[in-house]
């Protein structure tokens, strides 16, 4: 199974990389894919340039321990293409990569989740990919709206072996891991001086002097 994990990572922050480990310990998988995207589509844009955060996004990734990082891969196909991308785009040309069988899982927020709808062809997602999804503080399933909970399969926590059984369509809620952390919060942490980024990226944020640093 390959996850694939996008975002802005404006900068890649501590809140990120902990989620990294928690999917390792609770998920079987070949290869998780940070897939930082050129713009967002659904929000304001990037403060910082893509070059920036995917230097970041590297070497947070160097820094981490051996057994993580092995498995660990930056796909870069969204900033190449130098225009926003939506996932569902992008998510089809990796199934056309990799082919029909393997299974894809597509990790997101439940806050993203709960703005499934609002999605460009966000029901097409079932078609390539599972929904692995973290969970927020005092989020609540039941506020999910009906049309996606009826477009995936819904699998307990208990059962995330399942995810290995076919290459998509089915939602899996990430048990345990409850932060609420955001890039926005982490960039004014910066700016007074908190270190909330793993330390080579705070390093890279002073030299190169981003965020009002």
């Amino acid at each position: 199974m390959i996850l694939i994990y996008g975002g802005t990572f404006d900068p890649i922050h501590l809140g990120h990389t902990r989620l990294v480990e928690h999917v390792f310990s609770h998920l079987e998988f070949d290869e998780f894919r940070f897939m930082p995207c050129f713009k967002p589509v659904h929000k304001v844009d990037a403060g910082i340039s893509a070059d920036h955060r995917i230097e970041m996004l590297n070497l947070a990734i160097k820094a981490l321990p051996e057994k993580y990082r092995k498995k660990i891969v930056t796909d870069d196909r969204e900033v190449r293409s130098g225009k926003p991308k939506f996932s569902v785009d992008s998510l089809a040309e990796i199934r056309h990569e990799i082919g029909e069988e393997t299974p894809i899982a597509f990790v997101m927020g439940a806050d993203s989740l709960l703005g499934l709808e609002t999605w460009h062809q966000w029901c097409e997602l079932a078609r390539y990919c599972h929904l692995v999804v973290v969970s927020r503080p005092g989020f609540d399933v039941s506020l999910v709206p009906a049309p996606i909970l009826e477009a995936f399969q819904w699998i307990d926590q208990a059962s995330a072996k399942q995810l290995l059984t076919k290459p998509g369509g089915s939602c899996y809620f990430l048990p345990g891991l409850e932060q609420n952390i955001s890039s926005t919060m982490i960039r004014a942490d910066i700016q007074e001086n908190k270190n909330s980024v793993p330390q080579v990226v705070f390093d890279y944020i002073l030299r190169n002097h981003l965020y009002n640093a």
